[in-house]
């Protein structure tokens, strides 16, 4: 093919292209242009002079605004070309830019799914009397991501605690989860997880992978991941997550830890294999519970969702179907204090709260549509439900959601650091709510779920992974008596790999530490500041006033739960009894908790003993800063036989254990539950489940002992006693003391302090910090030759310029006092090299430090390299380090180094010199005669002997050189050869 002919099909085809492109263009306004023209026309000019010369007219309509010079001219769309009008007006002297005019939609993705119409939740238009827009905005957030994968690549699963699942409804049997790493009905656990024949999940109630179906779950999962715009039926939240399904939320509590507890497995393997087994768990949706339940007798329930944020889950709980305040009331989940779970009400169609469903302004997150909500049942239909149980799975599809729309540095984080994702992820959905006046006061957001905002916050995650971090943290615990201990936990965002706290009035006051642990002992507010950097730069946040430390509530001071002891003597117990039988610290309970050491009297062994004491005394009790104190415990007691029972009772003394003359307590079973936990049995009973404590067990329930005639005594001591009738076995465990706190008497602080080094160079950063006693609330720095040399922090960091010994002054205060402590030669500073200098001569690098050197190339150490000058064999970038005696180091720029090239003299290589080291002469031999000239450079690269000499041996006179390090060089037909010379006096 010939130039001429390439270059038309080129033409041909550029022609096609554009006819192309316009032909796509159906959103055009037809006979409408915009035009920008250029400073110094206007519209009506460029009308004038277009319409003057060409047959195709166009119309001035207006100026679009004042300020800029952008018009819209209209044209007769069925008589002219519009491509051609377009091409001659951007040709035009007159016309900066041209182009179509537009049609604009709001852009919404809206799927094709047949009955969306009727899901309200997700798009409310004001259909059947509700109210517009009162949803999740779950269409605005599809025109972000629609669900399904992370940025990395990663799976999204969201699990659901329910009674069952229609695996194979039409509308959710594609995003239904499976474990592709289990091989069906071989009877193997093929992953290794602990679960054998895992295909679609885990049904805790029988313990296998058999999953059954049961509309609620059915109706909770498509909610959550109901497939999108498939044409079918309906969508959820996300259109192709992955609902994992597990059966457990019904029967003992024990099933539903189990259930909690596939999820976590998953989730840890998930993370512990990089994806290669396990699940991405996002988070669970748990639309169950029990009303009216109190949390403290649900221990482990309520722990496992910080389990589940260990690893990266958080949890989703549907709060009670019943109009009370959870607050005061309580509920199983939605009470539970974990900062990984979201606890969740039911919101209608016009917004207001259902009346019947639970509330809570501390505890309750917030609201979620939940009535008459439209989505999939059992046998492959759609149905309306209503209930907490339908709000929640909102939320719950609503984090896998957000997931999907996080960067790969946020999604990075939730592998490496899963828990601290986990709660930026919550933090990002509570911050997102849309305020209603129905959940004001009530919940702790006063909001309804909006699921759009919880993306753009997520969107607002720092995703450079050359920026500085952006800090963020909370503590457990930050409001409470004093003595409180404050967990901080670190919750920055951007890869950190540095920390430094300040915790004025805590002890201690400083910490480098991601997650530290503070004690407050005095009555105040207190600020925090966290600073956090990495490679990139630093972020510091303070949160003023945010520990408070006041008088005003109650706080457990002292509690024993025996799982730490071997024995009584191990934690200062004592055993008093009348009989050789006694109290042992029995190993083997089960159903407190993750409890299995109680203390126990084994009466069922010894039915003999009838009328014996076994008493069991505690340690030394401080009341001194408590007042109405209270003691509470736990106990499990059976009886063997209903016609006699054995007693328990409390005993109080005050002169230290001589005498017990207080009884506070005296119970014995009487057939109406007064002492007994559970039903009669014959046999040597052992507590194996929840339900035979007290805490399951409202009558009697576990007991609590009024201590508060004994406040502010400093040596109080409580001895249970079982009075045996030869009955059956009695276990206590946990036992609590509780009081309202009281102002400790102050004490002033005692200064000492910490210096990260003793010994350092000029220049050289420095930590020092306040490691007083007594927490101080102020301090005051003097530190003489230091930059600075004085601070009123906790801690501060400081250099020094000049070399010495420098003492270190702290003042400490308190509102009890003050303390100073002057270390007396507390830093010594050693000087610096000077900063040596890197010339060159010839090919030879020489440094400007006579020793102490240490060669670079391309910032990498030359082993062996140490002299003051180097005769390199590469090029590249040189530089050298010169440490003295102090170990205090400098390092010169670097050095761009060039090689000449190295010649050979006469076919060789090399020349021979001797001897070296040499002392008063050297001998060169060449190997042949010419034309030579020697020189002799010296450490600092100066030419000390220049000589020229044209035998093939010549000896030359260096007697009056200094010892030292030389480079001899024999130059020849302007090439160099160069080797070291050591002169030796």
């Amino acid at each position: 093919m010939s130039f001429i002919t390439r270059q038309f099909a080129l033409i041909a085809t550029l022609c096609l292209m554009s006819f192309g492109l316009f032909a796509q263009e159906s959103n055009r306004v037809p006979g409408e242009l915009l035009i920008s023209i250029k400073v110094g026309f206007n519209g009506k000019q460029l009308e004038e002079s277009f319409n003057l010369y060409s047959p195709d007219k166009i119309t001035l309509q207006e100026r679009l605004m004042p300020d800029f010079n952008i018009y819209r001219f209209s044209f007769n769309e069925n008589s002219e070309n519009p491509l051609r009008i377009l091409n001659l007006i951007k040709q035009h002297a007159y016309v900066d830019v041209a182009q179509f005019n537009h049609q604009v939609q709001l852009r919404v993705t809206t799927p094709n799914d047949a009955s969306f119409t009727q899901q309200w939740s997700l798009n409310n238009t004001g259909q059947n009397g509700g109210t517009n827009d009162a949803d999740i905005d779950a269409v605005e957030a599809w025109d972000i991501t629609t669900g399904g994968t992370t940025v990395t690549g990663d799976t999204i699963v969201v699990a659901v605690i329910d009674g069952g699942f229609q695996l194979n409804h039409p509308d959710l049997q594609q995003n239904f989860y499976r474990n592709y790493q289990e091989i069906a009905g071989n009877g193997i656990d093929d992953d290794n997880n602990g679960y054998v024949d895992d295909i679609n999940g885990w049904n805790a109630f029988n313990d296998n992978g058999t999953i059954p179906s049961d509309q609620h779950g059915t109706h909770v999962s498509g909610i959550i991941g109901a497939r999108g715009n498939n044409s079918t039926g309906v969508a959820g939240v996300n259109w192709n997550v992955k609902v994992m399904g597990i059966a457990g939320s019904t029967g003992s509590e024990a099933t539903v830890i189990k259930a909690y507890g596939y999820a976590a497995t998953m989730r840890k393997l998930y993370n512990q294999t990089n994806g290669a087994k396990g699940a991405y768990v996002v988070a669970t949706n748990s639309s169950f519970g029990v009303d009216l339940a109190n949390p403290n007798n649900y221990p482990l329930w309520c722990a496992f969702y910080d389990t589940l944020g260990k690893y990266g889950i958080l949890s989703a709980g549907a709060t009670a179907n019943a109009n009370y305040n959870i607050d005061t009331q309580g509920d199983i989940p939605t009470a539970c204090p974990s900062n990984f779970l979201i606890s969740v009400t039911n919101t209608t169609n016009t917004d207001a709260k259902n009346s019947s469903c639970g509330y809570g302004a501390t505890t309750i997150d917030l609201g979620s549509p939940g009535t008459s909500v439209y989505n999939t049942v059992t046998n492959s239909g759609y149905s309306n439900l209503t209930g907490t149980s339908m709000a929640t799975p909102h939320v719950a599809g609503a984090i896998g959601l957000m997931y999907a729309a996080a960067c790969d540095q946020l999604i990075n984080e939730s592998k490496t650091i899963p828990q601290v994702a986990a709660q930026q992820m919550k933090q990002y959905l509570l911050d997102g709510t849309d305020p209603v006046s129905s959940m004001a006061n009530i919940t702790v957001t006063g909001g309804r779920l909006n699921v759009h905002k919880a993306l753009i916050n997520v969107l607002t995650y720092p995703c450079d992974p050359t920026a500085p971090p952006v800090v963020n943290f909370n503590g457990s615990n930050n409001n409470g008596c004093p003595g409180i201990t404050v967990t901080f936990s670190n919750q920055t965002i951007g890869q950190p790999d540095s920390y430094l706290w300040f915790f004025p009035g805590g002890s201690p006051s400083t910490s480098t530490l991601p997650n530290p642990t503070v004690t407050y002992n005095l009555l105040g507010t207190y600020d925090v500041t966290l600073i956090a950097g990495n490679t990139f730069g630093f972020d510091t946040l303070t949160l003023s006033n945010y520990v408070n430390v006041n008088t005003n509530g109650t706080t457990m001071f002292w509690s024993e739960g025996f799982e730490s002891a071997s024995t009584f003597n191990d934690i200062n117990w004592n055993i008093v009894s009348t009989s050789n039988v006694n109290w042992e610290l029995f190993d083997g309970v089960a159903g407190n908790g993750t409890s299995t050491k109680a203390p126990r009297v084994n009466i069922f062994s010894n039915q003999n003993d009838a009328g014996a004491r076994y008493g069991l005394v505690t340690p030394p009790l401080d009341f001194s800063n408590h007042s109405n104190v209270q003691m509470n415990f736990k106990h499990a007691y059976r009886r063997r036989v209903t016609t006699i029972t054995d007693s328990l009772f409390v005993f109080v003394s005050v002169d230290g254990g001589n005498t017990f003359p207080f009884k506070l307590l005296a119970k014995g079973e009487n057939g109406q539950g007064t002492l007994a936990t559970s039903n009669v049995t014959t046999t040597n009973w052992v507590p194996s489940q929840s339900t035979q404590w007290c805490f399951n067990d409202n009558t009697p329930g576990c007991f609590s002992v009024d201590l508060s005639d004994f406040d502010g005594l400093s040596d109080v001591r409580v001895k249970f006693e079982v009075l045996s009738n030869g009955n059956n076995n009695m276990y206590l465990d946990d036992v609590e003391l509780i009081g309202q706190c009281q102002e400790p008497q102050l004490v002033a602080p005692v200064a000492e302090i910490n210096i990260s080094k003793t010994v350092a160079c000029i220049g050289e950063t420095i930590t020092i910090s306040d490691a007083s006693a007594n927490t101080p609330i102020n301090w005051q720095w003097s530190l003489t030759g230091g930059n600075p040399s004085s601070s009123n922090q906790p801690a501060f960091t400081t250099t020094f310029s000049d070399s010495g010994t420098y003492d270190i002054t702290l003042i400490v205060t308190n509102f009890a006092g003050a303390d100073t402590l002057t270390l007396l030669g507390a830093v010594t500073i050693y000087p610096v090299p000077e900063t040596p200098v890197v010339t060159q001569s010839n090919d030879t690098l020489f440094s400007s430090a006579s020793s102490g050197n240490q060669w670079y190339f391309n910032n990498n150490p030359i082993i062996g390299a140490t002299n003051s000058f180097l005769i390199p064999s590469n090029n590249g970038n040189y530089s050298v380090i010169v440490t003295n005696a102090y170990s205090c180091a400098s390092v010169s720029n670097s050095y761009n180094f060039i090689k000449s090239g190295l010649a050979s003299l006469n076919g060789q290589n090399i020349f021979n010199l001797y001897p070296n080291p040499a002392n008063s002469s050297i001998t060169i031999e060449t190997g042949s005669n010419g034309k030579y000239t020697f020189e002799l450079t010296d450490a600092l690269g100066r030419i000390v002997t220049t000589v020229e000499f044209n035998n093939r041996t010549t000896t030359f006179n260096i007697s009056n050189l200094p010892s030292g390090i030389y480079a001899a060089s024999i130059v020849t037909d302007g090439k160099r050869i160069t080797k070291k010379l050591v002169v030796s006096h």
